[in-house]
């Protein structure tokens, strides 16, 4: 129950942040009208925020799969170094 429940709020939130994120970052380049140096500013912020955020959902939704074994672990071995770097 809590592993679907968790699956499911993090559908509905991801929609709206993909939103957030992609129109940010829309009006961030220019494309709508130009910005001035604080709308920057602000949307930078939103855009970071926005990312940040979803990377924590995308990492719920992950565990969520994994409890509830709807997602395949692949165990391999890997040189420390090359993956810290």
């Amino acid at each position: 129950l809590k592993t679907q429940f968790l699956a499911n709020m993090s559908h509905e939130l991801r929609t709206p942040l993909n939103s957030i994120i992609g129109f940010s970052r829309v009006i961030l380049k220019g494309i709508v009208g130009p910005v001035t140096p604080e709308q920057e500013h602000d949307l930078t912020a939103i855009y970071n925020s926005g990312r940040h955020l979803l990377t924590l959902i995308n990492d719920i939704l992950d565990i969520a799969r994994i409890e509830a074994g709807k997602m395949a672990l692949i165990l391999e071995e890997v040189d420390v170094k090359e993956v810290a770097l």
